[in-house]
């Protein structure tokens, strides 16, 4: 019976061009009329021999009547009809949507290359023609997303293997679709393919960063690739041993022609011996919060006595076999004594979020390099560096799909747009104020928290030269339990006060803050700051939010109750094809909200690790 799918299918592959015409008509004629039964009445029976023909065509109905509204068939669309893990008629389904529509399909099989210079935008093997249209059922039935065909009721038991041919799902997806192979499937031709699409894409080139990274960390290459490198600056190159067999890499990496103009990234991974990386399918890249560097909120036990040596996300990430990279965007390395800052005028929102994209495409071509296969990454943004990962996801919805780094997107504790007016009218003080600075030629912004927190480590008792008549210990405390956005519950950490005056944290030592706050880093760019919170307020037209409509990524938001919380709920309505999941810590009643779990709370707390960490790396397995 499968032989005869598989003729079926190709028969209508061969006849594409009469299908094409045919389609044409018919979405002339159908105007007010449902198509579906158009479409599926042409040859639904008379090109496949289905197991149950009659199941497969009421599938088919329900799928184009789904998609008639121009957003093509969405996850959540699709998970209401069925699930084609478990539904074999829906698969056939699937391949008929994709058949039939083809002013929307991923691929255009009636546009043959016709000479070899006519390959930019076509399939790996120059046969098929890109349509440029947004994803839909062909994504779902030939594995481009959630239900690869390999894994369609477990029937192809060795997906690189001659058993693929005896599949048409698998069948058309190993011809056409190589780059959602699994690893072990690509061929060399899709890897170079992809490997020139991210050089090219990139401000720097992330296979020369690569290549040199492999020299000086001693990483094996395993994938065959003979490229030609360029000169880079690969600078403060260290590895260290956190605990056991999870090692800590970082190094710096120029992205400009001023010498400030650079990043620093890290990885923190598991070993099976020294220098010798795992090889794991789960990749998170971390990008900080304003005034954050990776170090102070991915591994506080790494620079804080007050904590285990292991304690911190990123280490419990790479514990359970994840492969953790991160950022330090180039403000975050600029040293407290910097002279002048002319440098930084143009150091916005865009800057970042490219930066963080080079970081991306470096972590992915390292992992191609020492792997053998390319994979897309998860992508966590925290706090302003989440307003940086939202500006990313949207723009790789404009980019092809090889050079798109994020797969999904964990997003913590950051409002991506508000409704709320008290909080939207501190925003927009925050844009015209930083504006006005910007203007005015102050192109940082100086913030103390590092000597705050070197004092109340060192002077715990002196008075305060910042808020007299307070210790430097209660000032550095007011800090942390403080409602930034009053009337907001906002706040960092969960307090415990006496009197009406803070004496410590309900989840963090007093010692773990103080030692967070000398980490932090002095300066922030003021067009950053302003084209953050425009961002979020919507105060004028934001150039980074133009395609969150068409952002599909799977979301996890997390967003604790002392946090921003429900606030952040809003935000998603600007992304409606996302699929989104909310994980929304709390302890305290609602009108408590304001000493619940905090903003912060989420990576330095005693308890973070089962309310936080363990739910995120259960969500990040399943996506």
């Amino acid at each position: 019976m499968k032989k005869l799918i598989l003729k079926g299918l190709m028969l209508l592959l061969i006849a594409a061009g009469t299908f094409v015409s045919c389609q044409k008509d018919l979405h002339e004629a159908a105007s007010d009329v449902v198509s579906a039964s158009k479409y599926t009445s042409l040859t639904l029976n008379d090109n496949f021999d289905l197991p149950d023909p009659a199941a497969s065509e009421q599938y088919a109905l329900r799928l184009f009547e789904l998609k008639e509204d121009s957003d093509g068939l969405t996850e959540k669309e699709l998970l209401s009809v069925g699930d084609p893990t478990q539904n074999e008629d829906l698969v056939y389904a699937l391949l008929f949507v994709e058949a039939y529509d083809r002013d929307e399909i991923l691929w255009s099989w009636d546009e043959p290359a016709v000479s070899d210079n006519e390959t930019g935008d076509r399939s790996y093997n120059g046969a098929w023609k890109w349509t440029g249209g947004d994803p839909i059922a062909s994504m779902y039935a030939s594995g481009f997303k959630k239900w690869p065909a390999y894994q369609v009721k477990n029937r192809f038991q060795d997906p690189c293997g001659e058993i693929i041919k005896s599949g048409p799902v698998y069948q058309i997806c190993y011809n056409l679709c190589d780059g959602n192979l699994p690893g072990p499937c690509q061929t060399g031709a899709y890897k170079q393919a992809v490997l020139n699409k991210i050089i090219d894409d990139a401000p720097v080139n992330p296979y020369s960063i690569a290549k040199q990274l492999l020299n000086q960390s001693g990483w094996t290459q395993t994938a065959n690739v003979n490229l030609a490198t360029t000169p880079v600056s690969l600078m403060n190159f260290e590895r260290k041993t956190v605990s056991g067999n999870i090692a800590y890499y970082t190094f710096e990496v120029s992205v400009g022609t001023d010498p400030n103009d650079k990043i620093a990234l890290h990885r923190v991974v598991k070993e099976t011996a020294p220098n010798k990386p795992i090889n794991t399918g789960k990749v998170l890249f971390l990008q900080p919060g304003d005034h954050t560097r990776f170090m102070s909120f991915a591994m506080p036990g790494y620079y804080s006595g007050a904590n285990p040596a292991d304690f911190g996300l990123a280490v419990f990430m790479a514990k359970n076999d994840v492969d953790v990279w991160g950022i330090d965007q180039a403000w975050g390395l600029l040293p407290e004594a910097t002279p002048a800052f002319g440098f930084m005028k143009e150091w916005g929102l865009g800057k970042n979020m490219t930066d963080l994209r080079t970081g991306m495409a470096v972590a992915r071509v390292t992992r191609y390099l020492t792997m053998n296969y390319f994979d897309r990454m998860t992508l966590a943004g925290w706090s302003g560096g989440g307003i940086t990962g939202f500006a990313a996801i949207n723009h790789e919805t404009q980019l092809d799909q090889d050079v798109r780094h994020a797969k999904n997107y964990i997003v913590l504790d950051i409002t991506a747009k508000t409704n709320h007016p008290a909080y939207r009218n501190a925003r927009i003080n925050e844009v015209q104020t930083n504006l006005g600075l910007w203007n005015g030629g102050t192109y940082q912004e100086h913030v103390f928290f590092a000597t705050l927190g070197f004092l109340a480590v060192n002077d715990p008792g002196g008075n305060s030269p910042f808020f007299p008549g307070f210790t430097n210990e209660q000032t550095a405390m007011f800090g942390g339990i403080i409602q930034w956005y009053a009337p907001i519950p906002f706040h960092y950490m969960a307090g415990v006060f006496e009197n009406n005056m803070p004496v410590g944290f309900q989840f963090v030592k007093k010692a773990q803050w103080f030692d967070y706050m000398t980490t932090l880093a002095p300066y922030l760019p003021t067009k950053y700051l302003v084209d953050r919170s425009n961002f979020i307020s919507e105060f004028t037209d934001s150039p980074f939010d133009d395609h969150l409509g068409k952002v599909r990524l799977p979301i996890l938001n997390v967003a604790p109750a002392g946090g921003f919380g429900d606030l952040t709920m809003f935000g998603f309505t600007k992304m409606p094809k996302a699929e989104v999941t909310h994980l929304m810590p709390s302890f305290m009643p609602p009108h408590l909200a304001m000493i619940d779990y905090g903003h912060i709370d989420l990576f330095l707390a005693n308890n973070a690790e089962t309310t936080v960490w363990q739910p995120m790396l259960d969500w990040l397995k399943q996506h």
